[in-house]
């Protein structure tokens, strides 16, 4: 049995970002390394905060597929949907940070 030799590439070596945002088993986010994330609950509630004010202001916007998608998304697995809870829950969450 005979394999099928494999053609060289066609494109030129890619180098390997050798920056502070590479790809490693440690984690390297520059200037995001400290920066506190959302949660689920928090984005969902920014989102359609920001939708809501598109919606209100009058101008055109086309919501995108990856919008819909992450919309969808944060609505099935944020597990706080009503704004005073998330808020209480994120007062909570900062002040054991500090």
């Amino acid at each position: 049995m005979s394999s099928t030799p494999v053609p060289d590439p066609t494109h030129p070596k890619r180098e390997l970002p050798q920056n502070e945002l590479e790809a490693s088993s440690q984690l390297k986010l520059g200037e995001f390394q400290n920066v506190p994330t959302l949660s689920l609950s928090e984005a969902r509630l920014v989102i359609n905060k920001v939708l809501d004010l598109r919606k209100k202001s009058n101008n055109k916007y086309e919501e995108r597929e990856t919008l819909i998608k992450t919309q969808d998304y944060l609505e099935v697995f944020a597990r706080f949907k009503e704004k005073e809870n998330i808020e209480a829950l994120s007062g909570c969450y900062r002040r054991t940070q500090s």
